[in-house]
C-alpha cells in the first residue's frame, strides 16, 4: 500500500497536539520536522511504501500535492491537522478523493474535541484519530475493524 503522510501546503502552523499557532505570529520562526509523521511511517515503513511531505515547509503549494497524489498514486492519506488550519486542510481530502474516490483519507491532530461535530462536516474524511495515533494506524493500515 502506497501512503502519502503530509502536512497540508494550508499554511505555515506549529502542528503539535499541545502547541498549535500560526507561524505568521510568534516571535522565532522556525521549521520543525513533522516526527509525528516519521512515527506513524516508522510504524507502517516495513509493510507499506510511505511518502512524508511537509508542503509549507518545503515551499510547495497545492500544485504540487495534486501532483503527489497523481504520480505516488497513494491509497490512503494521512494529515496532521491543526484547529487554526482544519478547514484549509480539509481542501486535501476533497482533492485526493476527486482523483480518486478510493483513497482512504485519515486525519489527526488537536483540532476538535467534538469529533463528532467534526465528521458531521461536509468533507470527505474516513477516519478521525483522537488520541496518540502511531498505533491505530497499524490497524488501519491492515484494515482491521476500528472502534
Amino acid at each position: 500500500m502506497n501512503i502519502l503522510l503530509y502536512i497540508p501546503p494550508s499554511g505555515r502552523y506549529m502542528r503539535e497536539v499541545r502547541c498549535q499557532a500560526p507561524l505568521n505570529k510568534v516571535m522565532i520562526d522556525c521549521n520543525r520536522t513533522p516526527l509525528s509523521l516519521a512515527y506513524i511511517a516508522a510504524v507502517l515503513g516495513n509493510r507499506h511504501i510511505c511518502k512524508i511531505v511537509d508542503y509549507p515547509a518545503s515551499g510547495m503549494s497545492w500544485v504540487e500535492f495534486k501532483k503527489d497524489i497523481n504520480n505516488f498514486k497513494p491509497d490512503m492519506i494521512i494529515a496532521h491537522l491543526t484547529m487554526f488550519s482544519c478547514d484549509e486542510d480539509f481542501e486535501s481530502y476533497k482533492i485526493a478523493k476527486f482523483i480518486n474516490s478510493n483513497i482512504k483519507t485519515v486525519a489527526f491532530g488537536g483540532i476538535s474535541s467534538d469529533v463528532a461535530l467534526l465528521m458531521k462536516k461536509e468533507t470527505p474524511l474516513d477516519i478521525y484519530i483522537c488520541q496518540e495515533p502511531e498505533g491505530a494506524f497499524g490497524e488501519i493500515a491492515e484494515n482491521k475493524p476500528l472502534d
